[in-house]
């Protein structure tokens, strides 16, 4: 009988405990879901090919964007007063900003205004202020806007679910783009259809290079999403070129440049023509590690499979927290 490989086959020992290192209730989703995939490939046979790709899953898995330490909770019972009688004065109460979008973001404002962002240490990183960041009047785009200490913006998704289990972001795929992000996205697309076809190579003395490496990775997933989906790639809440379209959008209009700018967001990040120039600059790069999901909630439950895995494997944003609500 031939020897059919494990998937862990493929990682060295330090990766294969790296689940046990996720901590609780994660780990052992993580570690569970691995077996099961291992036993489904043993039945089935995998090719070596095939392998890799898992094995890249089950990587992003243990040791992915989000680490246990980015999973942060913040208790309302341990705000300043001078945040809760701001709370109080605007009337964003529990029964208030659980039954309202629109409040919950209002919400989030405030608090991360006055309290700031969990730095994973048991902390807070003070922001210099925060802004929403929608692009017209219905209220689309990137919900809040804030602005580190250096000036560089934080996206942030804003969540309103009772059960922070239930919380998850859109799937359904943007149809009208900024026509330099409908560029970008029909460039990846290509690139998947030429590795698929043998038509791409990498120079192997280039391979060990983070950027190569990065890139390979992203047509892998790429060509996930686009088997998904007909053969197109989509633009989904909070990925890459849904952050770039949204942005975009914000910062071609002069309110809404002045409106970032106001909290304190660095000019080079609100340079249009810079940025329509290239996916691959600096400033997008920056942009893009810092983005955040925020889950307003009263406390019930964890954070679910749904939004795992549209942090940890589909890389939606680089941080997750709760802000519990007390009535």
């Amino acid at each position: 009988m031939s020897y059919k490989p494990k998937v862990t086959d493929h990682l060295k020992q330090s990766d294969r405990a790296r689940p046990a290192k996720i901590t609780d209730k994660i780990a052992k989703q993580a570690g569970e879901n691995v077996q099961k995939l291992t036993r489904q490939l043993e039945q089935t046979g995998v090719s070596k090919k095939d392998t890799g790709a898992k094995a890249e899953i089950i990587e992003q898995l243990a040791n992915g964007p989000i680490s246990n330490q980015d999973w942060h909770k913040m208790e309302m019972t341990r705000f300043s007063e001078q945040t809760l009688n701001a709370l109080q004065e605007q009337n964003l109460t529990a029964d208030v900003v659980l039954n309202d979008a629109d409040k919950a973001e209002s919400f989030v404002c405030e608090v991360l205004k006055r309290e700031g962002i969990p730095d994973g240490n048991g902390g807070t990183e003070q922001v210099k202020g925060v802004a929403p960041g929608h692009y017209d009047q219905a209220g689309h785009g990137i919900d809040v806007i804030a602005a580190d200490q250096s000036g560089v913006p934080i996206p942030i998704e804003v969540k309103k679910y009772h059960q922070i289990s239930a919380a998850k972001m859109e799937n359904r795929s943007v149809i009208r783009l900024e026509p330099e992000v409908e560029n970008w996205r029909r460039q990846r697309e290509k690139a998947v259809l030429a590795q698929e076809r043998g038509q791409m190579t990498v120079n192997t003395a280039e391979a060990w290079k983070p950027e190569v490496r990065e890139r390979q990775k992203q047509i892998y997933r790429d060509a996930q999403k686009m088997k998904q989906n007909d053969g197109r790639l989509p633009v989904q809440q909070m990925d890459d070129l849904w952050v770039r379209d949204r942005w975009l959008k914000i910062i071609r209009r002069k309110e809404g440049r002045d409106r970032l700018k106001s909290v304190g967001i660095d000019e080079k990040y609100l340079n249009v023509e810079t940025l329509q120039t290239s996916p691959d600059r600096p400033e997008w790069k920056d942009i893009l590690n810092r983005c955040q999901v925020v889950i307003v909630t009263d406390g019930s439950g964890a954070t679910g499979r749904k939004l795992l895995r549209q942090l940890v494997i589909e890389r939606r944003a680089k941080g997750v927290f709760s802000i519990e609500v007390k009535r």
